[in-house]
């Protein structure tokens, strides 16, 4: 959800080279703290606005691991797993965390 919020508000915060998990979110590196702070900001509060605003993006192996997925029309099969997925309570307790700056 907050590769989708960022992609959304500011990818061109976004290192496009970096991949990203439930772990880490690759930055560009003249990213600034600042201006992450800011971002993050606008993102609590459109998620406070609209919890299922920015849905995870769903890849052709979620597609796949879907039962019965070749049964629904993908856009469908798409939005159910996003939705499943998607954890609006976790994204926004992850963006009160203090950012840090590591290098």
């Amino acid at each position: 959800m907050l590769v989708s919020a960022l992609l959304e508000i500011a990818p061109e915060l976004l290192d496009e080279t970096r991949a990203y998990n439930n772990w880490q979110i690759g930055l560009r590196g003249d990213a600034m703290a600042g201006t992450l702070g800011s971002v993050l900001q606008d993102v609590r509060d459109a998620l406070h606005a609209d919890p299922a605003r920015f849905l995870p993006h769903i890849d052709a192996r979620a597609l796949k691991a879907l039962k019965f997925s070749e049964l629904l029309p993908v856009d469908l099969a798409i939005s159910t797993i996003a939705e499943r997925t998607g954890d609006p309570q976790g994204a926004s307790t992850t963006l009160i965390r203090p950012i840090s700056s590591v290098r």
